[in-house]
């Protein structure tokens, strides 16, 4: 009978360490990444509306990925959040660039 109680003891310790094993590895701390909205939102008001507009799509899915546990989806979203908002500030200053050489050009060729 003892070695009954004895097995039986050495398969609860057994189990009780693999559940403190797994609930270690669920206790990893993983930090939110920046969801990059307001870089978004002064992409879409300040240089270029589309851009600017995926890029606010973007950065507001990364809170709720997270939230989900989906930690590297919420990664890649802030990263896209961040490269459509350059791409739009990019563009935007290009053409505002633009649109003030040729405004300059028409007032210059208008005084001659």
């Amino acid at each position: 009978m003892e070695q009954n109680f004895e097995s039986h003891e050495q398969v609860v310790n057994q189990a009780t360490d693999k559940t403190t094993e797994h609930e270690n590895a669920q206790k990893t701390i993983m930090m939110k990444p920046n969801d990059n909205m307001l870089l978004a939102i002064l992409t879409t008001v300040c240089c270029c509306l589309p851009f600017g507009i995926v890029a606010i799509i973007k950065a507001s899915q990364v809170n709720s990925l997270f939230a989900m546990k989906q930690y590297a989806a919420a990664q890649v979203s802030a990263e896209e959040a961040k490269k459509w908002s350059y791409i739009g500030i990019g563009l935007g200053l290009v053409f505002g660039i633009i649109y003030l050489f040729i405004g300059f050009a028409r007032v210059f060729s208008n005084n001659l």
